[in-house]
C-alpha cells in the first residue's frame, strides 16, 4: 500500500512516517528542497521533492497512491503577508483534493486545527460547536477555509477525514511547545499567560490519525486534545515534572503590549521573524477548550496523561542536551513523585509541594538524608518557607521523647528548623514548636524559572 504523507519533515510528520512503516504501508514524502530530510526515519522511503502549492508537483506526489496524510502547512506568520497561509494552507489543500479526486484516492486524512472549532470565549468546543463568526488569526481563518473546501470535496466523492488536535507536545518538537519548554527549564522564560489552553501528547495524535485513517468516517472530524489546563499550569507542571520550582508570572496585558512593541521594533531591523505577534496574544488571552470524547467513542482513542507525556518530552529535551536540570535530577531516574497539587500548579509558590515522606523513610538517591515536610497554617514560620522546611530524616525513627534544645535566634536560617516541644505528651495538634540547631548539609530549595505564547514554527 503505498501512502503519501505531506509535511513529512515536521514534528509531527516524522513519528507518523515511522507509524505508517511500522503498520506497513509503503511511504513516500513530498518536501520542499530545502527541507531537512535527514530527520526521516532511516528507512526505504521515496522522498520526492516539491511544493505544496504548485498543483503538478502534487499530482505528480499522488499518482499511484491508495492514501495521503496531509500535514503541510504554514503555522507562523513569519513574514507579516497573511495571503501566504492562504497560498500554502488553503491553496495546498485544495491541490491535494482535487489529486485525491483525479486519483480516486481510498482515504484522504487531512490534519487541521482544533482553533477551527471557532468556540466562544469560556466554552468547551465540540465537533458540533457554533462558530463565534470572527477569527482570531490569519492561521485560524485559513485552516478554516481548508475545511470548508474539504466539504465540497466529500461531496464530489473524496473519502476525506479531517482531524482537529489541539496544541501539541512531545518529543521531536524543538520549536514549538518545545521551544517554551526549553526556555522555561533553562531560566528564559519567566512570565505566562494565565488563559485555558488544551494539549496533546504528540503520540497520542499520532495513534488518533491513525484510527481516523483507520475507523473515521469520511465527512466526519475528530478533535483530539488530552488535557484542558492553562497555559501557565502547563509550563508549572512541567517544572514540578522535571523537579525544579518555577519562578513564574502571570503576564499582564501591558508586559504583552510592550514585548509586542519590542518585537515589532526588532522586525524592522532585521529579518528575524518575531517571537510574538497581535494574533498570538490575541488567540492565547482568548484561551481554549475541547471535549474529545467523539475521538474516544468512535476511534477508540485514549490520551496520556499530561504530566507523564511532559515527562518523556523532558527526558528527550535533557538527552538532546536543550534544557539543564538539577544535579540530583535526571529524567528518567529517580525523578521525585509529584502530588496532585504539584502537578497541577497553581498561582503562588504557596501551591507547590513535595510529596509527603513518612518519617524514616528514606528519600530517592542523592536527597536520602532530607525530606520537607508540611507545616500547619497556624504556626509561627520561618523567613522564606511558607508552607515547607527541611527537617533531617534518619533510616529509623529519632527518640521522639528526646528534649528539644532552648530556643535561640539563629544568624543562619540553614542553621535551624521548627521542632515539635514536648509537653509530657506531644500535642496532637502539633501547635507548639521552636528552633533547634541542625546540620550545615541542608539541602537547597529547587530553582525556578516562563512563557508568553506565540503559535509554532512556519512550514513543517
Amino acid at each position: 500500500m503505498l501512502t503519501l504523507v505531506t509535511g513529512a519533515t515536521g514534528a509531527v510528520g516524522v513519528p507518523l512516517v515511522q507509524a505508517l512503516l511500522e503498520r506497513g504501508d509503503t511511504v513516500r514524502v513530498l518536501v520542499r528542497p530545502e527541507s531537512d530530510v535527514d530527520v526521516l526515519p532511516d528507512a526505504d522511503i521515496d522522498i520526492l521533492d516539491g511544493d505544496i502549492t504548485d498543483r503538478e508537483d502534487v499530482a505528480e506526489a499522488v499518482k499511484g497512491c491508495e492514501r495521503v496524510f496531509h500535514l503541510a502547512g504554514l503555522f507562523r506568520d513569519s513574514t507579516g503577508n497573511d495571503a501566504e497561509f492562504f497560498d500554502v494552507n488553503v491553496g495546498g489543500t485544495v491541490n491535494v483534493l482535487q489529486a485525491a479526486l483525479d486519483e480516486k484516492l481510498k482515504r484522504v486524512v487531512y490534519v487541521s486545527a482544533a482553533s477551527t472549532i471557532g468556540e466562544a470565549r469560556g466554552e468547551t468546543g465540540t465537533e458540533e460547536t457554533e462558530h463565534r463568526g470572527y477569527f482570531l488569526s490569519a492561521y485560524e481563518r485559513s485552516k478554516w477555509e481548508s475545511e470548508q473546501f474539504v466539504a465540497e470535496f466529500v461531496e464530489k466523492g473524496v473519502p476525506v477525514v479531517t482531524v482537529n488536535p489541539s496544541l501539541v507536545f512531545g518529543p521531536g518538537d524543538s520549536e514549538h511547545n518545545g521551544g517554551r519548554l526549553t526556555g522555561l527549564l533553562n531560566g528564559v522564560i519567566t512570565a505566562s499567560v494565565d488563559a485555558p489552553a488544551a494539549y496533546i501528547f504528540v503520540k497520542d495524535l499520532i495513534r488518533g490519525i491513525i484510527a481516523a485513517d483507520e475507523k473515521g468516517r469520511p465527512g466526519e472530524r475528530y478533535l483530539l486534545s488530552g488535557t484542558n489546563t492553562t497555559r501557565i499550569d502547563f509550563l508549572r507542571t512541567a517544572a514540578a515534572v522535571a523537579g525544579v520550582k518555577p519562578s513564574l508570572r502571570v503576564a499582564s496585558s501591558w508586559q504583552l503590549k510592550m514585548f509586542l512593541w519590542i518585537e515589532w521594533f526588532r522586525g524592522r531591523f532585521s529579518k528575524r521573524a518575531p517571537a510574538l505577534t497581535r494574533s498570538a496574544i490575541e488567540t492565547a488571552l482568548h484561551g481554549a477548550s475541547y471535549d474529545s470524547s467523539k475521538a474516544e467513542r468512535e476511534l477508540g482513542v485514549t490520551f496520556t496523561p499530561m504530566e507523564d507525556g511532559l515527562d518523556e518530552t523532558i527526558e528527550w529535551l535533557y538527552q538532546e542536551g536543550r534544557i539543564e536540570l538539577p544535579d540530583t535530577v535526571v529524567p528518567g531516574e529517580g525523578r521525585p513523585a509529584l502530588t496532585a497539587t504539584a502537578r497541577s500548579g497553581g498561582a503562588d509558590d504557596d501551591d507547590w509541594e513535595w510529596v509527603e515522606a513518612e518519617v524514616g523513610e528514606v528519600v530517592e538517591e542523592e536527597e536520602e538524608e532530607w525530606e520537607e515536610v508540611e507545616v500547619d497554617d497556624g504556626e509561627p514560620l520561618p523567613k522564606d518557607d511558607e508552607e515547607w522546611e527541611w527537617e533531617e530524616v534518619e533510616e529509623e525513627e529519632e527518640d521522639a521523647g528526646e528534649e528539644a534544645p532552648a530556643t535561640a535566634s539563629a544568624e543562619d536560617d540553614d542553621e535551624w528548623e521548627w521542632v515539635e516541644v514536648a509537653e509530657g505528651e506531644a500535642p496532637e495538634d502539633d501547635d507548639e514548636w521552636e528552633w533547634e540547631e541542625v546540620d550545615d548539609e541542608d539541602a537547597e530549595s529547587n530553582p525556578g524559572p516562563e512563557e508568553i505564547g506565540q503559535d509554532g514554527d512556519n512550514r513543517r
